[in-house]
């Protein structure tokens, strides 16, 4: 784990860790509010180094209480109108080339979103790693994996101006 090793390296750094949308994370690196941000970004911006970490896989998941956790055929196009959780920094492109035409809510963490998903009025992606501990439970189902599922490049952002500066 990063920040277990990072901890053990360096024990008297003093981690304030806040959870920010990608535009956020962005802004405040570039004013230097933050030092680092990790996250899934769109696009470059500028004055801002951001290299490859890791790729997160996403799941369409519904909820033990949504009528199509124990359907046995799951049909693209019977998903494709259910309703969905999506996050506000999303780009609905991304949903649309997904099969889905709009988010039926909008949520600005994943901590919101599963909250829908649990209420089994929702549908919604979440981060594999996320979902886990519901997926042992047995609350949450990864509906047509190969239809749905896509992953993510989450990078660590630092100020070019900070990255330059000795510490």
């Amino acid at each position: 784990m990063v920040l277990r090793s990072f901890s053990d390296k360096f024990p008297h750094v003093h981690i304030k860790l806040i959870i920010r949308t990608p535009a956020e994370q962005l802004n405040g690196v570039l004013n230097n509010h933050i030092d680092l941000a990790i996250g899934s970004y769109n696009s470059q911006v500028h004055n801002i180094i951001s290299e490859p970490l890791y790729r997160e896989q996403h799941w369409l998941y519904c909820s033990d209480l949504h009528p199509m956790f124990f359907s046995r055929q799951l049909d693209k196009e019977q998903i494709s109108q259910c309703p969905l959780v999506t996050r506000s920094y999303w780009n609905t492109s991304d949903l649309r080339r997904r099969g889905f035409s709009k988010g039926s809510a909008t949520v600005e963490t994943v901590d919101a979103q599963l909250l829908l998903i649990l209420s089994g009025k929702y549908i919604g992606y979440l981060p594999e790693h996320y979902a886990w501990p519901w997926i042992k439970e047995n609350r949450l189902r990864v509906l047509l994996p190969n239809e749905f599922g896509f992953s993510r490049r989450s990078r660590p952002s630092v100020s070019a101006g900070a990255a330059m500066s000795p510490t």
